[in-house]
This record gives C-alpha cells, sequence and structure tokens, in this order.
C-alpha cells in the first residue's frame, strides 16, 4: 500500500500544536473500530422519514451461512447460498459490529462492499437488516449503531444528542439540533454529499470514510468546528479531494488523522492560500 500522500498550496498554513507522523500502516477496521464501533443497538433505515419514527427503522435479524472478510478489503466469501446476501445488505458480526454494505452478491460465494470492511470475520455468522419496522427509534446511547441507507432521507425533527455511532450512506437533514457528544462517531460512508451540521465535542470523531475511484468528491459541510477528523479512504484513487472548505472556514478542536489516501493525494487546500486550524495532532 502506498504512503499516504498530501499537497498544498505552497502559501498556506497548518496551525496545530503538534505534527505527528507514523509511518506505520494499521489496517483500516483497527482505526476504525478503535473510534468507537462496537454496537450494543443497531438500527438500519428501512425508508426515508423522521429519526423518531419507528417506520424509518428496522433492526437486525440473523444471516443466513458465513462469511469471511479481509483487511483492508472490500470483497469478501459467504457460503449461504443464492439469496442469502444481496446488494444493499447491511452487514454486522455476532457482537453488533458493522462490517460494511454489500454492493454485490451476484456471483456467490462473492460479495463486494462499498468500502474495506471495517471488521475482519472468517467463515462467521453475521447479522443484516430486517423488514419489520424497529421495536423503538435510535435513543443515542453509548454503543448504539445507526446506519443510514443509500438513497433515505432522514430528517433529525427533534433535537438527538448521541454517545453511539451514525454511519451514513443517504442524506440527514436537521432541522432540529444534532449534537455528536464525547466518544461518538460519525462515519461518512459515501462519495461526495454532505456532512450534517451539527455540534461536535472536542473528543467526537468525524471519519471521511467513502471517497473512492477517479470520481472521487470531496463532502460538503466541512465548514464545521468539528472534534477529532479522520480521512480514511483506501479506494481512493486518480481524483484530487482536498480539504479547502475545512481550511477555509472549518476548524479541528481535536486531531486531525490522514490514514489513508488510497493511491490518490489529499490537497490541502485549492489555488489560493488557506490555513487550516488544528487544535490537537496532526497524524499522518
Amino acid at each position: 500500500m502506498p504512503a499516504n500522500r498530501i499537497i498544498h498550496h505552497p502559501s498556506a498554513s497548518v496551525n496545530k500544536q503538534r505534527v505527528r507522523f507514523a509511518w506505520k500502516w494499521l489496517p483500516v477496521w483497527l482505526v476504525l473500530f478503535s473510534a468507537g464501533i462496537n454496537a450494543s443497538g443497531q438500527w438500519v433505515s428501512k425508508a426515508s422519514g423522521n429519526l423518531n419514527a419507528t417506520s424509518t427503522w428496522t433492526n437486525l435479524v440473523a444471516g443466513t451461512g458465513h462469511i469471511t472478510t479481509y483487511a483492508n478489503g472490500w470483497t469478501g466469501t459467504f457460503d449461504g447460498g443464492a439469496g442469502a446476501l444481496s446488494a444493499g445488505d447491511v452487514l454486522f458480526d455476532n457482537s453488533n459490529q458493522f462490517i460494511g454494505i454489500v454492493i454485490d452478491a451476484s456471483s456467490p460465494p462473492n460479495f463486494t462492499l462499498q468500502n474495506a470492511a471495517m471488521v475482519v470475520v472468517t467463515n462467521a455468522n453475521f447479522q443484516k437488516q430486517g423488514i419489520a419496522d424497529a421495536a423503538t427509534p435510535p435513543t443515542g446511547a453509548a454503543g448504539e449503531t445507526i446506519v443510514i441507507r443509500s438513497a433515505h432521507n432522514v430528517t433529525i425533527n427533534t433535537a438527538f444528542s448521541t454517545n453511539g455511532t451514525i454511519v451514513n450512506n443517504g442524506t440527514i437533514t436537521p432541522t432540529s439540533t444534532l449534537t455528536f457528544n464525547s466518544g461518538a462517531t460519525y462515519v461518512h460512508y459515501f462519495d461526495g454529499g454532505t456532512i450534517p451540521t451539527a455540534t461536535w465535542d472536542a473528543a467526537s470523531n468525524c471519519i471521511i470514510y467513502g471517497i473512492r475511484f477517479q470520481t472521487g468528491t470531496q463532502p460538503a459541510g466541512q465548514g464545521q468546528i468539528f472534534g477529532n477528523f479522520t480521512w480514511n479512504c483506501g479506494r481512493q484513487q486518480t481524483n484530487y479531494p482536498d480539504l479547502d472548505v475545512l481550511a477555509n472556514s472549518g476548524h479541528v478542536a481535536g486531531d486531525l488523522t490522514i490514514a489513508s489516501t488510497g493511491t490518490s493525494i489529499l490537497r490541502l487546500g485549492d489555488s489560493s492560500p488557506k490555513t487550516l486550524n488544528v487544535d490537537g495532532d496532526l497524524i499522518v
């Protein structure tokens, strides 16, 4: 795997307390696991709707057969036969940890995830989203994982404060306040899109995980005061996304970590000078 590559305008600057270069590669799933994806309650969107409506969500059911995933890989195998997995399935292991979202399962026993597996399992039982409405809406409790699927728009219609994890593969529309408390994690799982406007504790985590391929597009919504901000896009290729909006109008109150840029680079700014404020460490 190539080293992370970052370029910036010669007049750009990074205000920070310390810069720490971590040359030893860690598996992508380990970086994410350490950020707090370890759920005891799980909700997967089944339709667009309000966050506090049970009809927006479904809970998990046991999957058929067993699956295998690989460190830093987006392919896997399953032995449940045709129909055991389908595109759009949201996979968890039996310890309630989010693995990833399937984009292709048309050639058993192989399947492909949208991004690298967040958890490595070997010939293991698994869980995926059910069909029935959830018994209750998400609560924001510590250890809770909420997954918003592609094409679903979840509206934060009442104030929501989370100590858990939100994995966003769709759209979040806050019409009320959204707060990520200390230890809470937001995972931007897809290419482009918008990071929701929120209040971010200095010890919360915003992880950009889904920028991929030649058409990779940086997410909107960077002009906020974040806690810890991590760029970890192992499928990123030749396009050059940048953090110019973060540098121009955002702020990182915790650490800024560049964990993976795939085979591409990440620019800290565009053609004009920018200053990126980082209160914690810059970790590359």
